[in-house]
């Protein structure tokens, strides 16, 4: 979407610093930049007690590249992991 390949170590990344984020806490959130065609940084966090990752993207993408973003966030919005 935004041009930058996300690969496994990029996951592991994001999956190492999970943990350590709280979506309730200022600074609670774990930036992770993302510098492809279009730069852009995703954020997570964690809500305490549950299994809800919140995600969060900056950035100044198009009209398309936001409506891709918009789809995929949606239609992994109704995954569960069990």
């Amino acid at each position: 979407m935004s041009g930058y390949d996300f690969d496994d170590s990029d996951w592991q990344a994001v999956e190492s610093a999970l943990p350590g984020t709280d979506v309730e806490e200022p600074g609670g959130w774990y930036d992770y930049p993302l510098s492809g065609r279009v730069p852009m940084t995703l954020l997570v966090a964690a809500d305490p007690g549950s299994s809800v990752v919140f995600v969060r993207l900056t950035g100044e993408p198009d009209d398309r590249t936001r409506a891709r973003i918009e789809a995929a966030v949606h239609i992994f919005s109704r995954y569960t992991m069990r």
